[in-house]
């Protein structure tokens, strides 16, 4: 997917904005909410990471508003959109798992 970003200099002032199937959008959030339903779409489709991990990262992929403010979006940018994803197997007696389930420490 490609857009167009155009930086406008007026008397001095700069200010950018982006360009989309000919619409104009004045910053980067109204671009998105534009093409994408929530966060994990856009999550999926841009940087290839599943709804699933994203919630486990964090990122809060439900979540409609591209804003910086936003937790799940400002956590996605700290972590660079990149997931780190380790799975650790063991064997375990299903009466152990039950016990560690059930007297586990909080």
């Amino acid at each position: 997917m490609e857009i167009k970003r155009r930086k406008i200099r007026v008397n001095g002032k700069e200010y950018t904005e982006y360009v989309h199937n000919d619409k104009v959008y004045k910053n980067l959030t109204e671009l998105l909410l534009s093409i994408f339903e929530n966060h994990g779409e856009f999550y999926k489709k841009i940087f290839n990471v599943s709804y699933e991990d994203a919630a486990y990262a964090g990122w809060l992929p439900s979540w409609k508003v591209f804003l910086t403010t936003n937790a799940g979006f400002k956590k996605f940018i700290e972590d660079r959109g990149k997931i780190h994803k380790e799975i650790y197997e063991e064997t375990i007696p299903l009466r152990q798992a039950v016990e560690e389930e059930l007297f586990k420490q909080d």
